[in-house]
């Protein structure tokens, strides 16, 4: 985490957290079931991601699409915290998590 903080007021003027994954199934031969996910660190508490979920319940390791995981990765950010500023580096940021997590898929 990064902090820049005033020295005079000790004021907070940004923080930076680290985006976090935390995945959990069943494999069938290739095949993800009873598929769990939490992302980390995108609002106050983890969150359950349901898309993302969703997509992969059932679904064959090798036809996961990164492209298509990244961009449901991003809505499960936007669905989760659509008013803070946060949001904007956090979707970009998901994008590495994801890609990070397909390769140890794979």
């Amino acid at each position: 985490m990064i902090e820049l903080v005033n020295r005079d007021t000790g004021a907070v003027f940004v923080i930076i957290s680290k985006i976090s994954c935390a995945l959990e199934y069943i494999p069938k031969n290739t095949t993800l079931t009873h598929v769990n996910v939490y992302l980390g660190a995108v609002g106050i508490k983890p969150i359950k991601a349901h898309l993302i979920e969703s997509y992969l319940e059932n679904k064959n390791i090798n036809d996961i699409r990164l492209h298509d995981l990244q961009t449901i990765a991003s809505n499960e950010i936007e669905n989760a915290i659509p008013n803070r500023s946060s949001k904007f580096y956090k979707k970009i940021a998901v994008q590495g998590l994801i890609e990070d997590l397909l390769k140890d898929l794979q």
